[in-house]
């Protein structure tokens, strides 16, 4: 048996899985919000920060459709408004 992943087949599936990404980075933020210690709090940024990273390096590479693309900005977008929002 190889271990080679399967190529994305069924349409949108990428769009589908960065936007489920990052609707968990916003959650990330939310937990951040309501940690009682600084060091969850940390912790639930820099996993969002993260995944903020991955999708914008992600999104140039991979093959979406217009609408796809405007998705997947729309909620990236979101996700860099919340994070700067914290920003000291």
């Amino acid at each position: 048996m190889d271990n080679v992943l399967p190529e994305f087949t069924e349409p949108g599936l990428e769009a589908t899985l960065l936007i489920a990404n990052i609707e968990a980075a916003l959650h990330d933020l939310d937990r951040a919000q309501r940690a009682l210690d600084t060091q969850s709090a940390q912790r639930s940024l820099e996993s969002a920060l993260d995944t903020y990273g991955s999708v914008k390096h992600l999104l140039p590479k991979l093959g979406l459709n217009a609408e796809q693309r405007s998705a997947v900005e729309k909620r990236l977008a979101e996700l860099r408004t919340r994070l700067v929002a914290r920003d000291p």
